[in-house]
């Protein structure tokens, strides 16, 4: 009777979300596939750094890999591999969550960055502000692309989880939710020394790649244990 009990009691935990969720994600973190480890991969890199093919490249690996995630999903889903900056801002979370895990900074010469990130921000702000209602105080000069957003979209599900992620992004990062070129400079610099102090114990769950400069399957298969695909590595919104 008591082992009954146990069971029954052991089997509700289980299927509580939260504990598949811890479930899923000890089951992936140590998954094999043939002789292959698969490893949980995370793309810390910044924005306007090669984060969208770094994730069609872990694609193509055979991971289930988001790129853009939010917080929402980090936090909640079992999740193979993401990349771009809700990942670069959850990482040490994420770090916790998944033991074993894989971690890689794309990174950009600075000066380069900081012109297609200004490029980047700009080219939101003006898509967003089309949709946007015209009476909204928001799309008036000068107002920035996460503000251009706000006033439609707050109360509804996903894009209500995804202004938030904006938000706390960008703050988290810059200090800032407008592009401010010393700000940015100043985030970026204060985030990359951050992730070398963190890893500098565990150089191992690091790798450190410039996609934007060329680098591609070799060093990132390596650093997986994976064999190189034969398609070229892919290049992808490359826009300067």
């Amino acid at each position: 009777m008591r082992r009954a009990a146990f069971a029954s009691r052991l089997g509700a935990f289980t299927a509580l979300p939260c504990v598949r969720t811890a479930l899923a994600r000890t089951a992936f973190s140590t998954a094999w596939s043939g002789s292959i480890v698969k490893y949980n991969v995370w793309g810390i890199g910044l924005t306007r750094t090669g984060t969208t093919s770094l994730n069609r490249a872990l694609e193509m690996l055979g991971y289930q890999s988001v790129h853009y995630p939010t917080l929402s999903q980090l936090f909640h889903q079992p999740i193979e591999a993401a990349t771009d900056e809700p990942v670069a801002v959850t990482y040490k979370y994420l770090d916790f969550l998944y033991p074993q895990s894989k971690f890689v900074l794309t990174e950009r010469e600075e000066d380069d960055w900081i012109r297609s990130t200004a490029g980047h921000r700009q080219r939101h702000f003006n898509r967003h502000r089309a949709w946007s209602p015209t009476e909204s105080p928001f799309n008036k000069p000068g107002a920035d692309w996460i503000h251009s957003q706000v006033s439609v979209i707050l109360g509804q599900g996903l894009l209500r989880d995804r202004t938030v992620e904006r938000v706390f992004t960008q703050m988290a990062l810059y200090e800032t939710l407008e592009f401010d070129e010393h700000k940015f400079r100043s985030g970026s610099r204060r985030y990359h020394d951050d992730v070398t102090r963190y890893f500098a114990e565990r150089p191992g769950a690091l790798l450190r790649m410039r996609i934007c400069e060329g680098e591609g399957w070799g060093r990132l298969c390596e650093f997986l244990e994976q064999p190189v695909p034969k398609a070229a590595f892919p290049s992808l919104n490359n826009t300067k």
